[in-house]
């Protein structure tokens, strides 16, 4: 077994991992006054068996947002590793940032998960390090993620390596994922009513279930995702490697669109972190994503 292992993201309180700004922070205006009573939230759902008003159901077909968000999307983001000195305990060492550039689709056949209404792919050789310690004190310093003797920002997305943060990204909504009935998680806790919940009480949408191709060469499926994920749900004769990776959610607060779709700023939050051997500068690595989508 490889120094470095898959474990469920629990290890970790999701507050901890979400303190950077909109589209991940906590604390915007759409906290409710009262937290008993979401009568006064504009994304939540008053009766969790009811997604009438889910914030991502569109209830008019002839809506021009989500029409454009269905189509074609260009894409902008950042990928950030976050390494940590104590991971158990929540104690942060520094930011790897890789930007990124890509394009969405809601049309298309994804190869490995037929029922993902849309994915994310992205334009080959646009990953950037632009990590920069002068700039943001939280970004690494030089040489402390070559000092752990692997690079995981560079080897996660370059296809060429294990390239797991590179391929396709199965996206399925949270009204699909609900109606498909599963789990994200193998330990359960992650259907998308119980997903919805757990972001309203950080004031966020929980949007799109992401899913990757964790195939023998990548990180996910050298290090172990599949005792951690479950699969989607498959078409008939599908066969796949793809596994849930991300929750994805936007902030209503500075995103307001709430359809199928992708349009606007998005967050991302891996399901797994990265466990590293102890003794080192760090001893486990998770994983965050903001994007801005433009149809």
């Amino acid at each position: 077994m490889s120094r470095s292992t898959l474990a469920l993201l629990s290890v970790l309180g999701l507050g901890a991992l979400l303190a950077c700004p909109s589209p991940r922070g906590p604390g915007n205006s759409r906290d409710d006054d009262d937290d008993t009573d979401d009568d006064d939230s504009s994304g939540d759902d008053d009766d969790a068996t009811d997604d009438d008003d889910f914030t991502t159901d569109d209830d008019d077909a002839t809506d021009d947002d989500d029409a454009a968000a269905n189509l074609p999307g260009t894409v902008v983001g950042q990928y950030v590793f976050s390494y940590w000195v104590d991971i158990q305990n929540g104690v942060p060492a520094c930011d790897q940032v890789i930007e990124f550039t890509g394009s969405t689709q809601f049309s298309a056949v994804v190869q490995g998960c037929q029922l993902c209404p849309g994915s994310m792919a992205f334009t080959p050789g646009s990953f950037v390090d632009v990590t920069d310690n002068t700039v943001d004190p939280d970004h690494c310093a030089p040489g402390f993620v070559t000092g752990l003797g692997v690079d995981y920002g560079d080897q996660l997305t370059d296809p060429t390596q294990y390239g797991d943060f590179a391929g396709i990204l199965g996206l399925m909504g949270s009204n699909t994922l609900a109606a498909s009935g599963i789990d994200l998680t193998v330990q359960g806790g992650t259907t998308a009513a119980e997903l919805e919940a757990k972001y309203a009480d950080l004031g966020l949408d929980f949007t799109h279930a992401g899913f990757v191709d964790a195939g023998p060469t990548t990180l996910a499926g050298t290090a172990g995702l599949s005792a951690i994920s479950n699969p989607p749900p498959l078409a008939p004769q599908e066969q796949s490697n793809f596994l849930a990776a991300w929750e994805i959610f936007n902030n209503p607060a500075v995103n307001p669109y709430g359809g199928s779709g992708m349009q606007g700023e998005y967050g991302g939050q891996a399901v797994f972190i990265l466990t590293l051997g102890a003794g080192g500068a760090a001893d486990g690595v998770s994983f965050t994503f903001t994007t801005t989508v433009t149809p």
